[in-house]
């Protein structure tokens, strides 16, 4: 893929990431009866913090592997 499409390509799904959140956030502002927003709001964060320990888990579990 040229580097030139790659780009647009990272944008378009960024945007789209942006996108659901901001819907999903909406959603819950809107049917409070349904969805409570502080816990819309962790799932969001909680799967960022899983996606940002995910290279140390992995290196971990590498290391364990190794050890055995």
């Amino acid at each position: 893929m040229e580097p030139k499409a790659a780009a647009g390509y990272i944008r378009r799904g960024t945007i789209f990431r942006m996108l659901v959140m901001i819907l999903t956030v909406l959603l819950a502002v809107l049917l409070p009866g349904y969805f409570h927003v502080v816990g819309v709001i962790a799932g969001i964060l909680s799967l960022k913090f899983g996606a940002l320990l995910q290279p140390l888990v992995h290196r971990c579990r590498r290391k364990m592997r190794k050890e055995r």
